[in-house]
């Protein structure tokens, strides 16, 4: 009708990897190529130190249909409700492990069941969006480092199980004026592993034996509490029909973990970060020049960390530049 509408869909997707490997102690007689095996009398010294040689091919196919379906519900010629579902698919795959490690190969898909209500409202000088979402995740791709059948460690990528995703996002933007411009967003995210019974132990726990660890009821990786941004813009007109818009933005995050299997280790504390930008704009918006600032306060922020035996690896933002 002319304020109900329904939109419904199918999607058809088949992904296939193959992975052709050879693994083996030689000598290189070359920069590239030209290796040549090591003799058998001092194959099982080199063995020791690579794993035994391995020549496989490895395939693997998936496929998966996913249907999704909206419904919108027109309120006035500024509001609008929605509600929304779609099943998400991401495909397996192989890992190149080393021998040894056969058993870490394979990973399965990793699927999900997206629901999302909410409103849109778009006023003349303003605009308000609210939603409510949750994402049921099966079957969850993760890279962890796992003990192998030799007792060494392996970075791969594996399914950890059940995991839970929900929130509410809200947007908002005001123009006040002409010249000024506020705009927000705010995100409450619980995000949590609801079956994760076998994750691989921390660098700690493997010294005192342990094979596996229960994260089953811990935050996923990267999912703080709160988190948004506050950005206030303003242009200023120059002679010559030149204008200068400047913006500044804080943005905010609670805590979180940058990699969940060592948490305390690599959590992130909630910090506050300023960007911002300074803009010459030519008469028509011809051309324009920026200066554009980023971590202006030049806070340290944690994107990525892992242990790999006594060595303890981290990345971070980019400082103030």
């Amino acid at each position: 009708t002319d304020r109900v509408k329904v939109t419904a869909g199918m999607r058809g997707t088949w992904v296939n990897k193959d992975l052709d490997q050879n693994l083996y102690s030689g000598t290189g007689t070359q920069n590239f190529g030209g290796v040549v095996q090591l003799p058998a009398s001092v194959a099982p010294l080199a063995n020791a130190l690579s794993g035994p040689a391995i020549a496989r091919s490895l395939t693997r196919t998936d496929h998966a249909w996913l249907p999704s379906a909206k419904v919108q519900f027109k309120m006035d010629q500024a509001s609008m409700l929605y509600a929304s579902y779609a099943k998400g698919f991401k495909a397996g795959g192989i890992n190149a492990a080393s021998a040894g490690a056969t058993d870490t190969l394979p990973f399965l898909p990793e699927w999900v069941d997206a629901y999302e209500i909410g409103m849109k409202n778009k006023w003349d000088q303003a605009l308000l969006n609210v939603a409510v979402f949750r994402g049921d995740y099966k079957d969850l791709q993760t890279a962890v480092s796992i003990l192998n059948a030799t007792g060494g460690v392996t970075n791969v990528v594996n399914n950890v199980g059940v995991a839970v995703s929900q929130g509410v996002e809200i947007e908002g933007q005001w123009k006040i004026n002409p010249k000024f411009r506020l705009s927000a967003n705010i995100t409450y995210l619980d995000a949590h592993y609801e079956s994760f019974p076998n994750s691989p132990p921390t660098e700690l726990q493997k010294l005192s034996g342990a094979r596996n660890q229960d994260l089953s009821g811990r935050p996923t990786q990267y999912s703080p509490r709160w988190s948004g941004s506050i950005t206030g813009s303003y242009t200023v007109n120059l002679p010559g029909e030149y204008r200068m818009p400047a913006e500044l933005s804080p943005i905010y995050s609670s805590s979180y973990y940058a990699n969940v299997l060592d948490d305390e280790l690599y959590k992130q504390d909630a910090y506050m970060r300023l960007d911002g930008r300074l803009t010459l704009q030519a008469p028509g918006g011809r051309w324009s020049f920026d200066l554009i600032g980023k971590n202006l306060n030049n806070r340290t922020i944690v994107t990525y960390g892992i242990t790999q035996g006594t060595v303890y690896n981290e990345q971070k933002v980019q400082p103030r530049s």
